[in-house]
């Protein structure tokens, strides 16, 4: 999963440059870091890991939605 989240904020990220939308992108960047404080807060708790990265995949799914 981690590579799946890590592939998806890649490619939302690059999709807000090519459409050369700052605020998309600085919302990417602030949400992925407040993701990491919290995913790592799961240490090595492998069902806390695994939801924190579902949730993560689905948010990320929806980053354009609102634009």
């Amino acid at each position: 999963l981690d590579a799946s989240v890590s592939r998806s904020y890649s490619g939302y990220r690059k999709e807000a440059v090519r459409l050369n939308n700052r605020e998309l992108e600085s919302k990417l960047v602030t949400q992925q870091k407040e993701w990491l404080k919290q995913r790592n807060v799961c240490a090595s708790d492998a069902d806390c890991l695994q939801k924190s990265m579902q949730d993560r995949l689905e948010s990320l799914s929806h980053s354009l939605d609102a634009f």
